[in-house]
């Protein structure tokens, strides 16, 4: 069955009615099945994950609470490792270095990346040979 309304703007809209039995079951069957899919396909994806990202990680962490230099038994620190390297002037060195680089070197190099990709989206003599020059390294 169909009914025909007509909106305020004129425009003719045709609604279908279906039965209200039997029609909601097999949409959450599909869509059951649908989720059931997307877990399928998500799974191996995140067991990688874990295990290749998330287990070394946990593990380093792990590490991090004993002392151990591959030829002795390791013993517990606790904090110790963590005090040791917050008092290191080397250690703020580096902090002070990595925000640099990301507040200045990252979004420098990218500006003329997209700068760069601006000028070369033109119409110019050469383009394609200039293109090839600035996307060869990346493939070879």
């Amino acid at each position: 069955m169909a009914a025909r309304e007509t909106s305020r703007d004129g425009v003719r809209n045709v609604r279908f009615l279906t039965p209200r039995r039997g029609g909601a079951g097999i949409k959450s069957q599909n869509r059951a099945s649908e989720n059931l899919a997307g877990y399928l396909f998500t799974t191996p994806v995140i067991l990688g994950l874990a295990v290749f990202t998330l287990g070394p990680a946990l593990y380093a962490f792990y590490l991090s609470f004993y002392s151990w230099t591959l030829l002795n038994t390791m013993h517990f620190v606790g904090w110790t490792n963590f005090v040791q390297v917050l008092t290191l002037p080397l250690f703020w060195i580096a902090v002070r270095n990595t925000l640099a680089f990301a507040l200045i070197v990252v979004p420098t190099q990218t500006a003329i990346a997209l700068g760069l990709a601006a000028i070369l989206n033109r119409q110019l003599p050469a383009r394609g040979f200039f293109r090839l020059a600035f996307f060869f390294p990346a493939i070879s």
